[in-house]
């Protein structure tokens, strides 16, 4: 077998960050030698990005031994064995995983969410499992591709930005060159995928990597609600055990840290969890004669954490998202298997034809394809039943979700 061959392409401003010229790039090629590559580097100069990628290119593609093209760029700060894991995990395009600058830090890892204006999410896969998953975009930053995939793209692999990307109020082909060259390899077949185990620092003043999105997201101090606000939340909770139901209840009122109205929603003739939370949703304004800006649905089984509800309330408030999943000790942020919605995302926002299981899952996958799904740790809920494992899932319930799920989400998020 022929020797593996990087050549490292840095299209790079008039600037070099110097902890990336004279630290990081020295450690990266000193360890891909150390593993036995061979590393090749060039750089271009200039003030468009993709032109000077395509310079880079073009020289790569007259040597005939380079195997694999590693781009760099040179505001960022990479592991060291960067090139040794990228080469080891064999796709025709993977990437690692970074996060912009900018506040709230969002990751430079998307899936397509249908939409024409703004058709990709950025999702954040620090909670998955550490290994190359699939997506549909990812950013040039540490992006490695094999040569065969240039050769086979053709005119489709020089670098382009999108003809309204440099116009601050166009809603339409505003997308940058890297996720334009995702589009185009996934047009040529190939599948996009990132690193989940390669993580990057974007430099800035200071380094800013997957902590600052999560803390961005999570908003750790405490002193979040002032006594001037007074948001209308609802806290409904279908039910089949009154006494317990009451109890659990009185729990979560006691450690909400904020006033909200709670509701035991008496399911005595067995029609469902969601057909509960709906008529509800539907029908409070014309029972109770008051609206809401948030609902929680929880049930008779839950436990809430210490200011549950007012840490999720803050988190809702300063993202404006539509959805937050409680942390319930499982599903990290991924699921809202309890969760807070805003009356204004989706109502109802349980589909009605589930009885009593998904019906959370749609919702939360439907939320993050909106890019609308929040996650905050210190709003604890979790789910308190000792015979939990003795109990299945509603098998028409999970059937459903499989057909929705590939019909009007199109993503796979949960198996």
């Amino acid at each position: 077998m022929s020797k593996i061959h990087v050549a490292i392409g840095l299209p790079t401003p008039e600037e070099v960050d110097v902890n990336f010229a004279f630290g990081n790039l020295p450690s990266i090629m000193a360890h891909a030698r150390k593993c036995g590559y061979k590393i090749s580097l060039s750089f271009k100069t200039g003030v468009r990005t993709d032109s000077n990628r395509n310079a880079i290119l073009n020289e790569f593609l007259q040597i005939d031994d380079i195997t694999h093209i590693l781009w760099l760029d040179v505001d960022e700060i990479y592991p060291s064995d960067i090139v040794d894991k990228l080469v080891k995990a064999d796709k025709d395009i993977i990437g690692s995983v970074y996060y912009k600058r900018n506040y709230p830090h969002d990751p430079v890892v998307y899936i397509k969410n249908g939409k024409k204006d703004l058709p990709y999410t950025p999702v954040d896969l620090s909670f998955n499992e550490r290994i190359p998953l699939e997506v549909d975009g990812i950013g040039f930053g540490g992006m490695l591709v094999k040569r065969e995939v240039f050769e086979k793209l053709g005119e489709d692999k020089w670098a382009t930005y999108g003809k309204n990307f440099h116009i601050p109020t166009a809603t339409e082909h505003k997308e940058s060159h890297d996720l334009i060259f995702c589009q185009r390899c996934q047009k040529h077949g190939y599948k996009i995928w990132v690193h989940n185990d390669c993580y990057a620092y974007h430099i800035s003043k200071r380094a800013v990597g997957a902590e600052d999105y999560h803390k961005a997201i999570d908003l750790e101090d405490d002193s979040i609600v002032s006594d001037e606000e007074k948001p209308k939340i609802a806290v409904l909770m279908p039910c089949t055990d009154r006494e317990l139901g009451t109890k659990v209840m009185k729990q979560l009122a006691d450690n909400a840290g904020l006033e909200a109205d709670y509701f035991l929603l008496m399911d005595d003739e067995r029609k469902g969890y969601v057909y509960k939370i709906n008529e509800f949703v539907n029908n409070h304004k014309s029972v109770y004669g008051k609206d809401y800006d948030f609902y929680i649905y929880t049930a008779q089984d839950a436990f809430g954490g210490k200011n549950w509800l007012k840490q999720a309330y803050k988190t809702m408030r300063d993202t404006g998202k539509g959805v937050l999943a409680f942390n319930d000790n499982k599903w990290g942020g991924k699921l809202a298997a309890f969760g807070m919605v805003r009356a204004s995302y989706k109502k109802p926002f349980f589909y009605e034809g589930y009885h009593s299981h998904y019906a959370d899952t749609e919702l939360s996958v439907a939320a993050t394809v909106d890019n609308q799904l929040c996650y905050n740790p210190k709003a604890i809920m979790f789910e308190v039943d000792y015979d939990k494992k003795t109990k299945t899932v509603n098998k028409r319930d999970k059937e459903l979700f499989k057909k929705r799920q590939k019909k009007y989400y199109g993503v796979n998020l949960f198996s």
